[in-house]
């Protein structure tokens, strides 16, 4: 049976409750489980690449957040379509009930990135070997799992699930986390942002020059025009425009620095196995 020969990793990454209590308590008892402790929260998907790093060569890995969002009857309906489709490298599960909100940002992803990433995905996916070494190969500090594993290739096929709620307590993913989520997803796979400036600049200059013939066509030949309303107007959309513009710039410029200081991505507390591997 395929499930004779599984191996399961928890990555703590920098929980505040009783999770690395009741882990080590569950590997000293015997279960089939490892942990993986970080020293400090590094990010959602920082966590699940350590966890990939540390896993064993498999034929298959499976990537699956802790809170049971993702069901665990999700891994058969993953391994049963695994079996009918030979031919594809990654299983994702994509979310059958989803919101507008979540609809609009992965198209807004995949206009921008100009690549082929599933909509709605979940964190939940199989995967095999190759997919792992490819994966683990790209070397973006700011790791968006969704924009690397489209990245990387690879032919892919798609379970629906139900996503379900949280089992208990509060997700610390809040919408300020959200936002640099999707900052990230969009200046880590997209330049359009900065051809934006130069298409907001070319727009703002021929504004300006139109704007300009119009004022000194009045000026003589008609009444000047009554006012600085518009003068002022036109100033503080031109500062508004360069202060989004410096904002973009700024963000590519961060992650650019944030990369060539080549920090590892993630520090490690401790790794505790199963005795029997050992």
């Amino acid at each position: 049976s395929q499930w004779d020969n599984f191996k399961v990793i928890f990555v703590d990454d920098g929980s505040s409750d009783g999770t690395v209590s009741e882990i080590t308590s569950l590997i000293k008892s015997g279960a089939r489980v490892s942990l993986l402790k970080l020293s400090r929260n590094f990010g959602h998907h920082v966590a699940l690449f350590a966890g990939l790093e540390y896993a064993e060569t498999s034929e298959s890995y499976v990537f699956m957040d802790g809170e049971l969002q993702d069901k665990p009857k999700h891994l058969l309906a993953l391994f049963e379509k695994k079996k009918l489709d030979i031919n594809s490298d990654i299983f994702y599960c994509v979310r059958r009930n989803h919101n507008n909100t979540s609809k609009l940002f992965w198209k807004l992803i995949n206009l921008l990135s100009k690549q082929d990433i599933p909509c709605n995905q979940t964190v939940c996916r199989l995967f095999t070997e190759k997919v792992r070494q490819a994966v683990l190969s790209v070397g973006d500090r700011h790791k968006f799992l969704a924009g690397i594993f489209s990245w990387v290739g690879f032919n892919y096929s798609l379970v629906p699930v139900d996503h379900g709620e949280r089992y208990s307590g509060r997700s610390k993913y809040g919408k300020f986390r959200q936002l640099q989520q999707a900052l990230n997803a969009i200046t880590g796979f997209s330049v359009e942002p900065l051809r934006f400036i130069t298409y907001t600049g070319i727009f703002v200059a021929v504004v300006s020059f139109l704007s300009g013939a119009v004022m000194l066509t009045l000026r003589f030949f008609h009444e000047p025009p009554p006012g600085w309303t518009f003068l002022i107007v036109t100033i503080f959309f031109a500062l508004g425009v360069q202060m989004i513009s410096l904002g973009i710039i700024a963000e590519y410029i961060g992650k650019a620095f944030q990369q060539v200081q080549n920090r590892p991505s993630y520090i490690v507390d401790g790794y505790i196995k199963n005795s029997s591997d050992v």
